[in-house]
């Protein structure tokens, strides 16, 4: 899940409304980086045409996306630096209360999606398989009891948020569902691993895991793709301005989902980044120079989720 660096920076992010390729943020990588990067994007793009496709709207998604991921989240693809430990999540240290504040604020705008994708308009997305209140719903009572931790109210960002789901466009509520639902079965299952191992003994909470009606557990990876090609169907016909319009809403979910996230930081808040390797971790030698680097634990954890 990308993280906006600083409160700033998501002020200014609120005001864009602008296509993949176009965000940039203060702090990101070598301009000979975002060039290529931007290149491999359009040479996709063309590969799709000489096949007589347009590239998926879901990739164009993908990119929007990525561009406002920070450099410890996607090594490869970030565009942003990670300028404090708010953004790297392998230095939080949320506390049990935290993660039980985090879990009622996702079900607040979780119950709103919920609300909007059985209107005409969004219910291609019904029953998708992803759907998180009944799962967080039962990690809140499990909390209650075994940890005796109250059930807090929500907070404003979260209620703000559930509210302008209930008002968004097809358009813009698609960027919306995208990237709010993606983003916890990858970015966001290494933030609840993190969490879990450190305040919750190592429990898998609910929230982290999904089942089919028959209570078996589920292919996630096949959910995403069915709901991709949902997405993808979704979008078919649009016109390029409404396509526009929908790719300009990737940074108000980022904002908008940091929002809720902000909680977990706990006690790294505004600490400096360390973007680098654990002192569990080691490079690989071979004739005394270095013959392989360590994948960074978010990078591990990301990827067996990431699709």
């Amino acid at each position: 899940m990308g993280v906006l660096p600083s409160s700033s920076g998501r002020a200014a992010a609120l005001s864009l409304r602008q296509p993949a390729g176009a965000l940039r943020m203060a702090g990101g990588p070598p301009a000979g980086i975002v060039k290529m990067l931007d290149f491999q994007s359009k040479v996709m793009g063309v590969v799709y045409s000489l096949q007589g496709k347009e590239k998926p709207f879901t990739l164009q998604m993908r990119d929007a996306a990525m561009a406002l991921h920070t450099f410890s989240q996607a090594p490869r693809e970030g565009k942003v630096r990670d300028m404090t430990a708010d953004t790297v999540v392998e230095q939080w240290e949320a506390s049990q209360s935290e993660f039980m504040q985090f879990l009622v604020d996702s079900r607040e705008v979780y119950a709103a999606f919920d609300e909007m994708v059985v209107k005409p308009e969004n219910n291609i997305f019904e029953n998708s398989g992803l759907e998180r209140v009944e799962a967080i719903n039962k990690d809140i009572i499990l909390i209650n009891t075994k940890w005796g931790l109250p059930t807090p109210a929500p907070n404003q960002a979260a209620v703000d948020y559930a509210a302008f789901v209930k008002t968004l466009s097809p358009q813009a509520f698609v960027t919306h569902f995208y990237n709010f639902y993606f983003a916890h079965t990858a970015g966001g299952m290494s933030i609840g691993k993190k969490v879990m191992d450190g305040s919750f003994e190592g429990h898998m909470f609910d929230f982290y895991q999904w089942y089919e009606p028959s209570g078996e557990p589920a292919n996630v990876k096949a959910l995403l793709q069915t709901t991709r090609n949902k997405i993808d169907k979704f979008a078919d016909g649009w016109t390029d301005a409404q396509k526009k319009e929908s790719l300009g809403h990737t940074a108000d979910t980022f904002v908008r989902s940091q929002a809720l996230l902000d909680v977990l930081v706990g006690k790294a808040r505004g600490q400096a980044a360390r973007v680098g390797f654990s002192k569990d971790e080691q490079f690989a030698t071979t004739g005394g120079k270095i013959s392989s680097v360590p994948v960074a634990l978010y990078t591990a954890n990301k990827n067996s989720w990431d699709a």
